[in-house]
């Protein structure tokens, strides 16, 4: 009797620890696949946004999602840092995804002329700049907002601090050192929404 109840304890434990051992691999299996779709979105947006010549590039990914960071203190968010490198010129760039959307993009370091497989950018001032990247980002998304900020930068004088009010939307530019920062903040009844923002930097 003693006998039939250990080897149903341990049957059940056997069960048990292969249940776990189970979900633990599929969890791992889940992990991998989103942190490879995420490196494969943030890839397309080099090239469809950045309008990077992707098949000049020998490229490496690294995810890390770190359940501690928070984005904007708020969202679990996981970082992709890519690395391009060509004869004449290497990038390092870091995606943040949150809910598998872009929420910030950097490029970290620029040697040499990034190559490009369009004329986006070619010849355009700052401003001009900017709004190519807008445009690209509405193409790439479909939301018409990105089109509203690009409007705004119609005619801005980059010689000085501008500020511009459309509905509601805020656009602040600065321009200091030969750098110049674009930021749309959402506006409410004349009251800003200091954490509703998007900002870029040339």
């Amino acid at each position: 009797m003693a006998g039939k109840r250990c080897l149903r304890l341990g049957l059940v434990l056997l069960c048990l620890l292969m249940l776990i051992g189970f979900g633990v691999y599929s969890l791992m299996i889940y992990g991998v696949s989103a942190a490879e779709s995420l490196q494969k979105e943030g890839l397309a947006v080099l090239d469809k946004v950045l309008c990077l010549d992707m098949t000049g590039y020998a490229v490496t990914a690294e995810a890390r999602a770190d359940a501690q960071a928070l984005y904007l203190g708020v969202a679990p968010q996981v970082n992709v840092e890519y690395a391009l490198a060509a004869e004449k010129s290497c990038l390092r760039v870091l995606c943040t995804f949150t809910d598998g959307k872009l929420q910030f993009l950097h490029v970290l370091d620029c040697e040499g002329e990034p190559l490009t497989d369009k004329e986006a950018y070619a010849g355009a001032d700052v401003a001009g700049k900017a709004a190519a990247f807008l445009a690209n980002y509405k193409a790439y998304t479909g939301e018409a907002l990105y089109g509203e900020f690009s409007a705004m930068l119609r005619d801005v004088a980059l010689d000085g601090n501008v500020t511009r009010v459309s509905g509601s939307r805020r656009l602040d530019v600065s321009a200091a050192g030969g750098y110049v920062t674009f930021k749309w903040t959402y506006v409410s009844d004349g009251v800003l929404a200091p954490s509703k923002f998007v900002a870029m930097g040339f």
